[in-house]
This record gives C-alpha cells, structure tokens and sequence, in this order.
C-alpha cells in the first residue's frame, strides 16, 4: 500500500507481514522511512524491539539494502537495526555529483539524528526532513544521543568510519566488513571501464571479483540479487562512487577518533584479502580483534550471513566491557 501524496513511499508496514530475504529466508517485514537531507530522501528500513540496543548497517558499492537481509533475519529480534539505502544506490535517488562517500556519512548522521527525535517524541513516524541540529532531550533526559553500533560493507565501511569519526562518543563500536584499507588507482580503472562498456560490461568481472566460484556455479539466488542491483545502477553513479573511494586516504587520519573496532575478512575474498584488513587493524589504536569467516568471497553478508550474525551480535554484546586488544585470526 502507498501513501497517496507520494507513491514512492509505501505505509509502513503492517506489525505482523513478512517478507523474504533475497537469500530466500523469511522475516519479519521491516518499516520503511525516508528522511530528506538537502535535495535527497534518504531510504532506510527500522526493524526489531523498540528498545534493544540500536544498529545501523550500511551496504556495499553497487547494492542496497537487502544485502544484510539474512543477517538482520538473524539478529532483530535482540536488535534494533536500521538499514538505510545510501545516495545514489536503491531507493535512495541522488545524481552523481552528489554521490560522495563524506555525503553519504552526513546522511547516516541525519538518519540517526532523525531516529533519535522519533524516540524522544514518542511518534510512530520519522520526520520527513532532518533535523537541523541534533534533536534536545525532553525535560529531565539524559542530552546525550542513543548509542549505535555501526556496520559498513566495503564502501560501506569507509562511509561507517567517517561517520563514526564525526562523532566518536555516539558509537559504542565499529565494525569494518571486507574494507580496503585506502583509496587505489585500480578504483579509478573500475570507474572508466564502465563509462567505456556500461554495466554490462563491468558485471562479470565485478561478480567474479565478490563471489567464490562455487557460488558462481551454484547461481545461488543472492548472485541474482546482485546481478540485478549492478545492471539497474546508473553508469554516472557507479563510477562516481569509484572516483570517491579512489581519493579515500585511508584509516591513519581517523584512526584517533574511531570507536571500539572490529575487522572482519572474508577467508576467499580476492579484492579485500584477510591481510588488508589485518592493515587496517594494526592502524586503528582501538581495534580489539580481526576475525576471518572462511568460506566466503568478498560478499560475506550474502555468502555466510549466519556466521557473520552470530560475531555481530557476540560483539556487540561484548562492546559495554573493557577494551582487549586481539590480533589473532580466527
């Protein structure tokens, strides 16, 4: 069902409905919300108890929301979790020129700033603009922000440490998913290979750099997912966010400011290798641990989900006590 006045904006939905994760698993629907931040309504789907602890998990380049819809399958009933599309991906419409990762960051900030004044005011909807500053505490409230782990995919991860740099005490932890560890000239060969052949001409390559082969083979249904998300992204898109991640300098000018961080590889991940992210740890002064999920490509939330559930959940469980730090692969 739609709201009349924009079609695009379907109600939320109804507290019972289901829906099917692109890896075939069925959940409980999420509510979809939209925030406008400048010319740009930013997507994101809330799911879980109202007040279990809150996470915000961000997608990879090319994707879109439904890349953790196994993972949140596994986790909102113990979770809150927010899962915005971010500009220029999905439901979340931006032109190329504005398709930047520091953009991207500054909308998460919106989203949660967003969350927040829906939790204070007791109103079952979000507000459709965001807030300017962030929302005041209601009389007698604590002023400080609801704390929220942060997850980022790849692209993602990048846009999750920005986002987690701005604003270091809102964010118990930080978990950094398949991440390069900085900005490359292969990213802007990427972009110009498809302004000269279109997606279509970028798609296998790009599936054979996020899958193992055995999935490949398989043509399990979360490569079709993906297939679909690359062939319908706006070639200027794309590339814009390839030239964006090219000029990324890497996690040492964050690195200060960042949370309690985790570092999660994918055992066969050809593009982000178990050994970039064991860089990127060594970089962060508060990184506790960088674990490895063998089995999977690049797209470990499609390939292993409930492996992946099962470290989230462990560490955000684990993210209230003292800080350890652990390098070990496991």
């Amino acid at each position: 069902m739609t709201d009349p006045a924009n079609p695009q904006i379907p109600f939320p939905s109804a507290p019972d409905a289901t829906v099917t994760g692109v890896g075939g698993t069925e959940f409980t629907a999420p509510v979809r919300h939209t925030v406008r931040r400048g010319p740009v309504d930013i997507s994101l789907w809330v799911s879980g108890p109202v007040d279990a602890p809150l996470a915000c998990l961000l997608h990879p380049l090319g994707l879109d929301h439904r890349v953790y819809d196994e993972v949140v399958a596994k986790l909102n009933d113990r979770f809150r979790l927010v899962v915005p599309d971010l500009r220029g991906h999905g439901e979340t419409r931006a032109s190329a020129g504005e398709v930047r990762l520091p953009a991207m960051a500054r909308d998460v900030l919106a989203v949660l700033d967003a969350l927040d004044l829906l939790q204070r005011s007791g109103s079952r909807d979000l507000p459709r603009q965001a807030p300017s500053t962030p929302p005041p505490p209601p009389p007698g409230a604590s002023g400080a922000a609801r704390p929220v782990h942060l997850v980022g995919h790849a692209m993602g991860a990048i846009v999750a440490a920005l986002t987690a740099a701005s604003d270091p005490g809102r964010f118990p932890s930080l978990h950094l998913l398949a991440s390069p560890a900085q900005g490359a000239p292969v990213f802007r060969d990427r972009a110009q290979a498809a302004v000269r052949s279109g997606m279509k001409g970028v798609l296998q390559p790009t599936l054979e750099r996020w899958f193992t082969q055995q999935s490949l083979a398989e043509e399990l249904p979360v490569v079709d997912y993906v297939r679909r998300c690359l062939l319908a992204m706006p070639v200027e898109n794309w590339t814009a966010v390839w030239e964006s991640m090219a000029e990324f300098p890497g996690y040492e000018p964050l690195a200060e400011r960042l949370p309690r961080t985790y570092c999660i590889s994918a055992g066969q991940d050809v593009f982000t290798p178990p050994s970039v992210l064991a860089q990127i740890s060594h970089t962060i002064p508060s990184a506790v641990a960088h674990r490895v999920i063998p089995g999977a490509g690049h797209l470990l939330t499609l390939e292993r989900p409930a492996a992946l559930a099962e470290l989230l959940g462990d560490d955000w469980e684990e993210s209230g006590q003292p800080v350890r730090r652990s390098h070990d692969l496991a």
